[in-house]
């Protein structure tokens, strides 16, 4: 008899082994993950207390398009911004950054008409170049509002990439663009982001890229950590530890009851 139980308490340690082994795999492939949504009003709703960055109080004057310095951070001291009209945590920039002097651009609202873009939009300038956004902050949650600019009137598809802190490829999404900057788009990660980049499709589809506004912050999420999972697999090995030992006394009792009888 004490051998079946010898066997089955090693069979119950190997399972907490499978068990726990499983999981930590799985919040490991969990912990590269990155969903999308176009629904802004569930996506803020689900994402509350974001800091948000719009570029309406920049300096850029009515209907006018300017250069600006890249990248723009908020200790950005020029003719696009002042010193914290960019949130720290968040900074925009070109890729390549060959000449930080024509890598984006400010456009002003309605400078291609009325409502058009609804706000002041930052874009890079070079039609080849990326438009990227990096994060110094711990960032899981992001909402974007894009767009594009050709000079004049802009619709077309561009995709959108996730990088995590260090550089390593979260996932990317392919979104339609037009010059009214009104294309949402939100994404939630389960490990950090550290940039975001807009580029072209293909070299046939050029275009100024970038956003009207930004929501970014770190909100907690439902989905276990890693180092959650670990405690959950070692919670549901003490349940059958416990499950285990409870079995043995009661045959123990059992025994010693036939023995009295």
């Amino acid at each position: 008899m004490q051998y079946k139980f010898r066997h089955l308490f090693t069979g119950v340690l190997f399972f907490i082994f499978v068990v726990s082994g499983a999981v930590m795999v799985t919040g490991t492939r969990a912990s590269a993950q990155v969903t999308f949504t176009s629904d802004q009003a569930q996506f803020l709703a689900d994402n509350p207390r974001l800091a948000f960055q719009n570029f309406d109080n920049s300096l850029v004057q009515p209907n006018a398009v300017i250069l600006c310095p890249s990248p723009a951070n908020a200790s950005s001291d020029n003719n696009c911004f002042l010193p914290g009209t960019i949130r720290p945590g968040i900074e925009f920039t070109n890729d390549p950054s060959f000449d930080p002097l024509e890598g984006i651009s400010l456009i002003a609202g309605n400078f291609l008409g009325p409502g058009i873009p609804l706000g002041n939009a930052l874009t890079n300038t070079l039609f080849t170049d990326n438009f990227d956004i990096l994060f110094n902050v711990g960032v899981r949650s992001v909402g974007l509002t894009l767009g594009c600019y050709i000079g004049g009137a802009c619709s077309q598809d561009i995709v959108v990439s996730v990088y995590a802190v260090g550089g390593d490829f979260l996932g990317s999404k392919v979104v339609h663009v037009t010059t009214a900057f009104d294309t949402f788009l939100g994404l939630n990660s389960t490990t950090s982001i550290g940039e975001i980049s807009l580029g072209n499709i293909d070299v046939n589809s050029r275009s100024a890229k970038g956003v009207l506004k930004v929501w970014f912050g770190d909100v907690e999420r439902n989905i276990p950590t890693l180092s959650e999972w670990g405690m959950i697999s070692a919670a549901a090995g003490l349940m059958l530890v416990g499950v285990f030992f409870a079995a043995r006394k009661r045959l123990r009792a059992s025994k010693q009851s036939d023995a009295i009888g």
